[in-house]
Order: structure tokens, then C-alpha cells, then sequence
């Protein structure tokens, strides 16, 4: 998976395949969500605030810790 870095405090980078976006969090931890729409992605990477971007939205999915 190709990941691309953001700007944020506490996420690293994301991306994006086939209903799945793992999230690479400071400290190394990697998150895989399950059944994630691209626009949630696509949203995520356009988000002035990914901390609360990731707060209100992707709380809702489930995901498994990759790392």
C-alpha cells in the first residue's frame, strides 16, 4: 500500500486500497479500517485537523492494529 505522508501531530501518513486505509500513528502503531469509501480517505488527507477528523469519523469503523 502506498502511503502518503500528512501534516499532522499525532498520524504520520495514510492510504488507501480496496475499502481498507491503514493510518500510520506517531510511535509507530499502524491501524487497518475495514470498509472505508475512498471519499473518507480522500477526506481525511483534505482535513485541516486529522486528529479530529479521525475522532469523529473513522471511530465509527472497525479496524484491526497492523503494527
Amino acid at each position: 500500500m502506498i502511503m502518503k505522508q500528512v501534516n499532522s501531530d499525532g498520524i504520520i501518513s495514510a492510504g488507501y486500497t480496496r475499502e481498507y486505509m491503514e493510518v500510520e500513528f506517531t510511535g509507530g502503531r499502524i491501524h487497518r479500517y475495514k470498509s472505508v469509501p475512498y471519499g473518507v480517505y480522500s477526506d481525511l488527507l483534505n482535513s485541516s485537523s486529522k486528529a479530529t477528523f479521525m475522532n469523529l469519523v473513522l471511530k465509527n469503523y472497525e479496524y484491526d492494529r497492523v503494527q
